[in-house]
């Protein structure tokens, strides 16, 4: 039986945030993203294309810092959308060999998709090193990757590496962490977590019949109740970096609303309920991972139309972000910003000095098909300039 939540939900397609806005009784923890939605698209407006677009006036609560962060953004966004780098193919036909071959031997897989879909043909000479801001795009001009170098202010970046250091418990208890000790001269406990407030249980547990649960990272932050947590401290933080998908993915962030609110309606489970309420991102979850090497990988988790936005953070210099199906390594100093996702192009991180904290926030595609939520699709240039327009009739 579809609840109404779930109903409601799968009756506003790719809805934008306005609509939901006005449709929905918004939780408090969301109001400063959707704040941040509205300034970062007209200070996006008023960049680009100038008159009749005006530079927008933000909230006076909001600190000159956090208004300087938002900005910052945008100017990175808009110089990687003014150097688009393609391929030549079609990443409609790489997702269908794709899904046809996920059951196969992945090293059979991963040597066909290298032989077949060539890195844009400037870097095939071999592994390219990227320092400026830039798109690929496929044939179709739809966008598969933004890299933001320098995206962050310091301030931001200070932020989120003292709000991190708040996790360093967690990640000296976590069972996965166990037998890694603090690098020398890192501030750190080495370690990966992944916090979410309502997520299945496992990926064999995903039909409607199951309830879903807050992770068990997410439950030990909540219940920190002796001074200020990860969660309390990151808010605009978190609410910044969603707020960034309405000028990367306008129709993702507003699917990925569409399914916090849906969650928080639809789930009786108190606990489940009251991690919602606390959630300021329109992310399903974020994953944590600090002073470690990220072997390659390629998730099952979201969808190769969608994108997880990953994020630099520390006091390291020498961090490369590695994608060897474009024969690319990007620059992933502190502060950089990158969005693509890692079920259409795989990647790792090689180690190196720390302090490294690895931030990936995404979407789980199981929780968008429990609600009945329609899949954004594809981001194109043009999609982006029509939302921005559809937001300020002139």
């Amino acid at each position: 039986m579809t609840s109404l939540s779930q109903q409601n939900a799968a009756a506003k397609p790719q809805a934008d945030v306005k609509v939901l806005r006005e449709e929905i009784v918004l939780p408090d923890s969301i109001n400063l993203v959707i704040e941040m939605v509205d300034y970062m698209k007209d200070y996006y407006a008023a960049s680009e294309y100038g008159h009749p677009y005006k530079f927008p006036q933000p909230p006076r609560r909001w600190s000159a810092a956090f208004i300087a962060e938002a900005q910052s953004i945008v100017q990175c966004v808009l110089r990687a959308k003014r150097n688009p780098v393609r391929v030549d193919w079609d990443a409609e036909e790489y997702t269908d060999i794709l899904h046809r071959n996920e059951l196969g031997s992945s090293e059979t897989r991963e040597s066909m998709f290298r032989d077949v879909f060539l890195p844009p043909e400037e870097f095939r000479h071999g592994l390219t090193s990227m320092t400026e801001p830039m798109t690929i795009i496929d044939i179709h001009d739809r966008i598969l990757l933004w890299y933001l170098p320098n995206a962050l202010t310091k301030g931001c970046q200070t932020k989120l590496l003292d709000i991190s250091r708040y996790l360093d418990p967690l990640l000296g208890s976590n069972r996965e962490s166990e037998g890694r000790r603090k690098r020398k001269h890192a501030s750190v406990n080495s370690g990966w977590l992944n916090i979410s407030p309502g997520a299945h249980k496992s990926k064999d547990h995903t039909g409607a019949e199951y309830t879903l649960e807050v992770s068990k990272h997410m439950r030990a932050i909540l219940s920190d109740d002796k001074g200020p947590t990860w969660l309390s401290e990151g808010q605009e933080c978190l609410a910044l970096l969603s707020a960034s998908l309405s000028i990367m993915h306008p129709p993702l962030l507003g699917a990925g609303l569409q399914s916090t609110f849906a969650i928080r309606d639809a789930e009786t489970d108190p606990s489940v309920r009251a991690a919602m309420d606390a959630w300021p991102c329109a992310f399903n979850f974020v994953e944590i991972i600090t002073n470690c090497c990220v072997s390659r990988r390629r998730s099952t988790l979201t969808r190769p139309e969608w994108f997880d936005l990953m994020c630099s953070v520390g006091t390291h210099s020498d961090a490369s972000l590695v994608l060897d199906g474009l024969n690319l390594s990007l620059d992933y100093s502190p502060g950089t910003l990158a969005a693509f996702s890692p079920r259409l192009i795989p990647y790792s991180i090689p180690m190196g000095s720390p302090d490294r904290i690895w931030y990936t926030f995404g979407m789980q595609n199981t929780l968008h098909k429990r609600y009945r939520i329609e899949n954004p699709g594809w981001v194109k240039p043009d999609n982006i300039a029509e939302y921005i327009r559809r937001a300020h009739p002139t």
